[in-house]
């Protein structure tokens, strides 16, 4: 049975208060991770190796959602549409779902599902539903079209074989 692998702790170095600060302010203002990373010169896998470091980020993010929500509704009270089209436009409360690395179509299936889910729940925006589905339809395609060959290239092999 395989252990889970723990992600490894921030360097002391990287590991400060004034880090953490920063990278959530920045957040907060709308910079992109990739922004972040440049502006503090920070290791370019900083937030895909260090859980905690996207929890600040995601905290930053989450400080901007709540200011944004409140500016949209207070702007523009009378009209639902102008708001709903100014947050998918923001992508303000769709939230990023971590997936693994599909390699069945078991898997891209329970992934369409999983994203369905999220969909209906409005963590995630029917763009990023439909790019999810295109994957793991495109994913689905390219395994059977592999499979196929393959028993094609058996199939070859055993004529000559009987020949």
């Amino acid at each position: 049975m395989a252990v889970p692998r723990k992600k490894p702790t921030i360097p002391k170095m990287h590991n400060t208060k004034a880090v953490k600060t920063s990278v959530i302010d920045l957040a907060y203002k709308g910079q992109s991770k990739t922004a972040i990373l440049r502006t503090l010169k920070l290791p370019h896998n900083f937030f895909g190796h260090y859980e905690e470091a996207t929890e600040w980020f995601q905290t930053g993010r989450d400080k901007l959602a709540t200011v944004v929500a409140k500016s949209i509704t207070e702007a523009i009270p009378t009209s639902y549409l102008d708001r709903k089209l100014l947050v998918e436009k923001l992508n303000i409360f769709s939230e990023p779902f971590k997936t693994k690395k599909i390699t069945s179509p078991k898997q891209s299936r329970d992934l369409i599902a999983t994203a369905i889910q999220k969909f209906t729940e409005e963590e995630i925006t029917e763009q990023s539903l439909s790019a999810i589905i295109r994957a793991c339809n495109s994913f689905i395609e390219s395994y059977n079209q592999t499979i196929l060959m393959e028993d094609v290239a058996e199939l070859k092999q055993l004529f000559k074989e009987q020949r």
